[in-house]
């Protein structure tokens, strides 16, 4: 034993560890590395979180979109299918929202185009707004042009 403690005497003289101070230093330095490093960490995981969150969000908007536009395109062929105008759309029959208690959808034609008086084709909107769970105003918008197809056969 008293062989161990000449040695750590030694060592000590040798200057290996200078004072109780610098190690106490050194180690609050290495904390702070650290606390650096995890929080940072965790700012790229929040990040992440809330892109994956907005993803998720704007994939909803372009489904509810997508039916809008599917909605239409019902109506008309069902116009067809009862001998009535193609382009006589009732757009109060397609569902306006609140839709998962956020998204709201107006659907809505934007242009048309005629030939011989009768609408031969017509550009159809489809509109998604909502907040986005961060507070941020969003707004989707997809259109679609429609064509009389049956008056060309």
């Amino acid at each position: 034993m008293n062989k161990n403690n000449n040695k750590i005497k030694k060592i000590m003289k040798k200057g290996y560890f200078k004072t109780k101070a610098q190690t106490l230093i050194e180690t609050l330095v290495a904390l702070s590395i650290i606390t650096l490093i995890l929080g940072a960490a965790y700012g790229i995981i929040i990040q992440g979180l809330k892109v994956a969150r907005l993803s998720l969000e704007k994939t909803q908007a372009y489904n509810l979109a997508q039916e809008g536009i599917e909605q239409v395109r019902y109506l008309r062929d069902l116009n067809y299918c009862n001998g009535n105008l193609w382009s006589n759309i009732n757009f109060n029959n397609i569902p306006q929202g609140p839709f998962f208690n956020k998204f709201t959808r107006t659907v809505g034609i934007t242009d048309t185009e005629l030939n011989n008086e009768k609408i031969i084709k017509m550009t159809i909107i489809s509109r998604i707004a909502w907040t986005d769970s961060f507070g941020g105003s969003q707004v989707f918008e997809l259109k679609e042009i429609l064509y009389d197809t049956k008056s060309s056969q």
